[in-house]
This record gives structure tokens, C-alpha cells and sequence, in this order.
């Protein structure tokens, strides 16, 4: 029994350290397990500014621009960018285009990682992308802290977070049609279709994406089988290391309010 747990626990670590979202450029990766391409480009700021700014509240702003690089004082191709609120000479690389790379864990899912330098790195950020599959939510950037020193961790979330939500011009919208057949539209284009009978347009058609909810699933179940074998290990250790044997007690039909006690170890019975 323990060797099969072991064993289904092995294959799912292989199977979840398998799992990849390959760079394409600095605006997508690809998902590995074919779930969709992750892009990012319709997000991007292409005016020389970043896209988010994002005071501390202590005196500093946090600045984040994805796929395109903009310039500060002493910095250029910048990604992730932090600077004084009064002082605009402070100011810190926390990472640049050229270093990101798209990175995929267990825990957090998909992240753009960053660096001020590709071969020397001091600073570095980590954007969490926390996929929103509802197509009208507005994208936002949260600065969590950073956490370690001279690591600084954020969180994106928004449909473009999610593979197969977004192509080069901004989210997509699933609509349905008169045939079989579903297509994947932009969604600023009208995508309400006619009604074959003639009567009210027809919804567009929602579900669950197994995609976006087979992780969580997955991290329950491997839950689960540590908990049954660290239970497994601790009964083991308790029966065999350290000598414990279990005493049981049973009713007579002789006498009343009386238990025969029977002793497994001593293979006795005794009455109370």
C-alpha cells in the first residue's frame, strides 16, 4: 500500500514539474500542456511611460511596463522600475527587458521574472500572473513587498494573465453561432449573434475552463497523499520502533456492567 502511494506520488511531481510555459517573445510564452499562448502585449505601454505606477506609501512608486522598454534618468530598456516620490535622482533597476523569462511553479502558476542585470543580477522583481477569466474584468498590478531583500514581488491579474484569453490586440470573447461550430472573436467587436427563430439574440455561451481549475485539483489530491503518508509513517513508527499493541475491551452476556479485558501482549483475560 505504502509503495502505490509513494508511487502515484512520484508521477505526480513528475508530471506537475513537466509543466512549462515556453518563452515566444517578450510579450508570450506557450503553455506545455497545450492550454493556450499567455500574451501580454496588448498591456504594454508604448509611449515611452509605463503602464503602472504604484506609490508605497512611503515614499517610493513602483513602475511596470510589460514587453516594451522605457527610459529614467540613469536607467534605459527598463521592465520594472522603482523611484523616489520627491527625489527623482533615487532611483532603482529592478529589472530590464532583456532579462525576462517566463518561469512556471507549482504554487504560483505562471511568472515574468526580471533582472537589472542578465549576467550579474543584484535586483530582481517576480510578476505573478494570477488569471481573472471574466472578459470585462480591468487589469491591475498589485506590489506585494518585497519579501526578500532586493527581490520585489508583484501580482497582474486579468484575463490576458490566462492562456488562450488574449491575442496581440487585447481580450478575446467566446460568442456562439447558428452552426456547430464556436469561434473565438476580439472582444471589442459585436459579438452578438442572431437568434435562428428570429427572436432575441442568442447569449454568449460561458463554462468552467479545466484548464484554470485542473491545478488546484491536482494540488488537493497531493495534499491529501502526503497526509495519508505521514499518517502511514507515524502508525508504522509507533507499532514497530517504539512497541505500542492496542488493548481491547468487550461486553459480557454474564455479567451485567462487567468487560472481559483481554491483554494481546500478555494473552491473558482479566475482569473489571
Amino acid at each position: 500500500m505504502s509503495l502505490s502511494l509513494l508511487l502515484v506520488i512520484a508521477l505526480s511531481c513528475c508530471a506537475v514539474g513537466g509543466q512549462r510555459c515556453v518563452k515566444i517573445d517578450n510579450c508570450k510564452c506557450e503553455m506545455s500542456d497545450n492550454s493556450g499562448i499567455i500574451n501580454l502585449k496588448s498591456l504594454a505601454s508604448s509611449t515611452g511611460q509605463p503602464r503602472w505606477e504604484i506609490p508605497d506609501g512611503v515614499g517610493w512608486i513602483y513602475r511596470y511596463n510589460p514587453c516594451v522598454g522605457f527610459n529614467s534618468v540613469q536607467f534605459s530598456d527598463l521592465a520594472v522600475h522603482q523611484i523616489s516620490e520627491t527625489d527623482p535622482t533615487q532611483e532603482y533597476n529592478l529589472g530590464i527587458q532583456s532579462s525576462e523569462d517566463f518561469v512556471f511553479s507549482f504554487t504560483e502558476g505562471t511568472s515574468v521574472m526580471y533582472s537589472d542585470d542578465p549576467d550579474y543580477p543584484v535586483r530582481k522583481s517576480k510578476v505573478v500572473l494570477e488569471c481573472v477569466s471574466e472578459l470585462d474584468f480591468e487589469h491591475e498590478l498589485q506590489f506585494i513587498g518585497e519579501l526578500i531583500v532586493t527581490e520585489y514581488d508583484f501580482i497582474l491579474r486579468g484575463p490576458c494573465a490566462c492562456p488562450g484569453l488574449c491575442d496581440d490586440f487585447g481580450v478575446l470573447q467566446p460568442t456562439t453561432t447558428t452552426s456547430a461550430a464556436t469561434t473565438t472573436t476580439r472582444s471589442d467587436v459585436d459579438t452578438t449573434t442572431t437568434s435562428t427563430d428570429g427572436g432575441n439574440p442568442d447569449p454568449v455561451q460561458t463554462g468552467l475552463n479545466w484548464n484554470q481549475v485542473g491545478a488546484d485539483i491536482v494540488s488537493l489530491i497531493f495534499h491529501d497523499l502526503i497526509l495519508v503518508v505521514v499518517i502511514g509513517c507515524v502508525i508504522a513508527i509507533a507499532k514497530f520502533l517504539l512497541g505500542y499493541t492496542c488493548y481491547c475491551t468487550q461486553p459480557t452476556a454474564q455479567y451485567k456492567g462487567q468487560t472481559d479485558t483481554y491483554d494481546i501482549k500478555a494473552n491473558t483475560v482479566s475482569q473489571a
